[in-house]
């Protein structure tokens, strides 16, 4: 992928043209989508229709490309234990098959981290930050990365975050609604940082993904 294409979503969900989007897939109904042409990673959350965790395994097993995501862990809601459980597992399957991990993450960052840090996964995108500066240079010391949605312009250390390393989402669904917010965030975070952020992007895209990106 040149820097002259359109811009990447690196977090999005499933909708009217995938196309230059990572589409994380959490849903059932979505399986489909696996084999097709595309970015994709396929996880599973307390809150949706969940994936088990041996559908997840049979899919990347066939799958080379499939990144494992989103994942994680939320103090919203009850469980916190199974929660964990399911995180390490998936961890260490993102780790044993060296693939892209997507998190979600509210409220318990630090764990987050430390079950990364002791299982070892290489390549891990903090999705939808949303937290302080100093919780995203805690990331970004992990040698993970954070990526922004559009909601990052509202936050306390929003200038400051800019100056750390940062991927861009939308964390919609695609389409002509996604493409106009995403554009727009490129631009904003461009001009606000002083970076080339699409360049950026593009870079940590290629050091996550390789040769196929």
């Amino acid at each position: 992928m040149g820097y002259h294409q359109i811009m990447f979503d690196f977090h999005a969900h499933h909708g009217d043209d995938d196309e230059n989007a990572y589409i994380n897939i959490v849903e059932k109904s979505e399986l489909g989508l696996v084999g097709g042409n595309g970015w994709l990673s396929i996880g599973t959350l307390p809150w949706i229709e969940n994936i088990d965790a041996d559908t997840i395994c049979g899919l990347l097993e066939e799958h080379p490309l499939l990144g494992v995501g989103e994942i994680g862990l939320d103090r919203r809601f009850e469980d916190m234990e199974e929660q964990k459980r399911i995180f390490c597992f998936l961890c260490k399957v993102a780790k044993d098959m060296d693939r892209v991990l997507s998190v979600h993450c509210v409220g318990r960052t630090e764990e987050a981290l430390q079950i990364i840090k002791k299982i070892g996964v290489a390549k891990v995108i903090f999705h939808g930050f949303n937290s302080s500066y100093e919780v995203a240079k805690k990331i970004v010391q992990s040698n993970c990365f954070i990526s922004l949605g559009p909601g990052c312009i509202f936050l306390r250390d929003y200038q400051k975050i800019t100056t750390l390393p940062f991927l861009i989402e939308s964390d919609m669904k695609t389409g002509i609604e996604q493409k106009n917010v995403l554009n727009s965030l490129y631009a904003k975070l461009k001009e606000d940082s002083k970076r080339d952020v699409e360049k950026e992007a593009i870079e940590i895209g290629r050091l996550l993904w390789k040769g196929n990106f």
